[in-house]
């Protein structure tokens, strides 16, 4: 850490630091495949929500001890007096948690070790970008419980793998190994456990040093496009490029570019 870095978050199961343009935030219960209870959702959408408000240039989103995420946790569920509410109540939170990341402009990156099931398979799926080690494995896990899918797995599963794929992993119960997912296109690279860090840390640094504050606008063109027409998205893009190219970085690339053409 540098001189710059700030905090480290307070909030239960979740550990933020921050680091110039870098924020990473981990998924602190290792001892329990850092499944996600209402503390941890909480916790994680009251950060999120602080990010919406003074985002960094990257997010990293990481789990502590080898797993990424092992979904919801089951064994609070059971403890609860009523499950139905408490599912409600721990769904609704972490997805709140979700619609929040999306609304950070800034590039999101899932460092996935280990499993992500689960509601952390959808968590993974939010990223822009999900890079993974060789003993990674995506699995969605609710049909082991007999309940449906939640943190949008229905939604952005299929849109990244196509509707059969995303039936065939639900409804066999099976995993995907790491080069899978990335021969099916949910993970941009596969690199050894032992090599993780670092590669999440240049990857950061190299993005952290670019203008991002397009990318809000940019992740929410890309996602609806998958459901409007041809016409009604060439709007939204020439809205878009438009309102993007009035930011002051913008303003100054598009300048500088300029003479160098003029060189050439």
């Amino acid at each position: 850490m540098t001189a710059d870095a700030a905090r480290v978050a307070s909030a239960p199961h979740v550990r933020v630091s921050r680091d110039g343009h870098i924020v990473r935030i981990a998924l602190a219960r290792p001892e329990a495949a850092n499944t996600v209870n209402l503390a941890m959702a909480r916790a994680l959408l009251g950060e999120l929500e602080r990010l919406v408000a003074d985002p960094p240039r990257v997010l990293i989103i990481e789990g502590e001890g080898g797993v990424f995420c092992g979904g919801g946790d089951v064994r609070e569920m059971a403890a609860a007096d009523d499950v139905t509410a408490y599912l409600h109540d721990l769904a609704g939170t972490f997805h709140a948690a979700l619609l929040t990341l999306d609304d950070i402009d800034c590039v999101t990156i899932a460092a996935v070790d280990g499993a992500a099931a689960g509601g952390g398979l959808g968590l993974a799926l939010a990223a822009d970008v999900v890079i993974a080690t060789e003993r990674s494995r995506f699995l969605t896990a609710y049909e082991k419980l007999g309940v449906t899918p939640d943190s949008g797995v229905t939604h952005r599963l299929a849109r990244a793998v196509g509707s059969a794929r995303a039936l065939s992993m639900t409804v066999l119960s099976r995993p995907l190994d790491a080069a899978t997912a990335h021969a099916w296109g949910i993970v941009a690279d596969v690199v050894a456990a032992d090599a993780l860090a670092s590669a999440i840390d240049g990857l950061a640094a190299e993005l952290a040093s670019r203008p991002t504050s397009h990318i809000a606008a940019t992740r929410r063109l890309i996602r609806q496009g998958e459901t409007t027409t041809l016409d009604a998205q060439l709007r939204a893009e020439a809205s878009g490029i438009a309102r993007s190219a009035a930011q002051p970085h913008a303003l100054a690339a598009i300048r500088a570019f300029a003479p160098q053409r003029a060189a050439d």
